[in-house]
């Protein structure tokens, strides 16, 4: 409750599940409903109040979960020129395992993937392609954007690029590294390995460096989980003789997206690192028994 000047005292409560009661005598409880916060994340109670600026780029508010500008604001651009801008390149690293690519830009665009140009075909208001080699570990793409006034350099892209998805592969690093620079959630690495059970020996697996939480799975068997160094497992009792499927789920934190997706000043250097950077190794040791018996 806030006490006012006049002795009044209003209640402040989050929504209309909430009631206010011991008002002061002789005076009715006055409640007031709080807003919803600015942002979708907490942050500086401060920034709560304060109205956030526009996005300075047409079309670009998804940046900052800002909702379409209303008429007549939404038929602001870039730049006021008449010209025809030149042509822009824009460059970056595919996803690992990504098979189909959309983007929405209303100059005309050209793609490359390695050097080779691929195929871009309409898909309503966006343009679509199919990528080829999704099994490659590492693949750049270039955009050729030949644009139109008022929509160029960061404006020549109106919208998020996104891609389908399949299994692929990618190596030891970090994903903001590897195609993924604003992704949080997991990722599944999986591998085979020939291994000889042997009676009396410990089989350990050891991931090395990792930034993230990590579960384990030998040939379908639950081996545990780490959230912290050393990132080693007892899979003893999960191998068997000859080929053992070994599966390693990665998962990280929302720093990649506040800091690259959803850019926010509450992500410091290093929380955008995540995944498995090795060395990974398989140790069979022999089991040692020591015997404490007093003599």
């Amino acid at each position: 409750m806030v006490a006012l000047e006049t002795g009044a005292g209003v209640f402040f409560v989050s929504d209309t599940t909430w009631t206010a009661a011991d008002a002061p005598e002789g005076q009715e409880a006055a409640t007031r409903i709080l807003p919803g916060p600015a942002h979708g994340y907490m942050g500086d109670p401060a920034c709560l109040l304060l109205r956030p600026r526009p996005h300075p780029l047409p079309y670009a508010g998804w940046l900052v979960d800002e909702p379409p500008p209303a008429a007549p604001f939404d038929r602001l651009v870039h730049a006021t020129g008449t010209e025809t801008p030149p042509p822009g390149w824009y460059r970056f690293r595919l996803p690992p395992g990504a098979t189909k690519m959309r983007l929405r830009t209303p100059g005309q665009v050209r793609l490359f993937v390695d050097g080779e140009e691929t195929a871009l075909e309409r898909d309503g208001d966006a343009y679509a392609a199919a990528l080829p080699a999704p099994d490659a570990p590492e693949r750049i793409a270039a955009l050729r954007i030949a644009s139109v006034p008022g929509f160029e350099e960061g404006a020549a892209i109106e919208a998020p690029i996104t891609f389908e998805t399949g299994e692929g592969r990618i190596p030891f690093g970090s994903w903001d590294e590897l195609g993924l620079p604003h992704y949080s959630g997991g990722v599944v690495y999986t591998a085979s390995v020939n291994l000889a059970a042997e009676s009396g020996k410990r089989v350990t697996l050891d991931l090395g460096r990792v930034r993230g939480a990590v579960d384990v799975r030998v040939n379908g068997k639950d081996c545990g989980a780490r959230i912290w160094h050393p990132y080693r497992f007892d899979i003893t009792e999960a191998v068997k003789d000859g080929v053992n499927a070994i599966e390693m789920r990665v998962f990280n934190t929302l720093g990649p997206h506040f800091g690259v997706g959803h850019p926010s000043h509450h992500v410091f250097e290093g929380h955008t690192k995540s995944g498995i950077y090795g060395p990974v190794r398989v140790d069979v040791s022999e089991t040692c028994t020591f015997d404490l018996t007093p003599e």
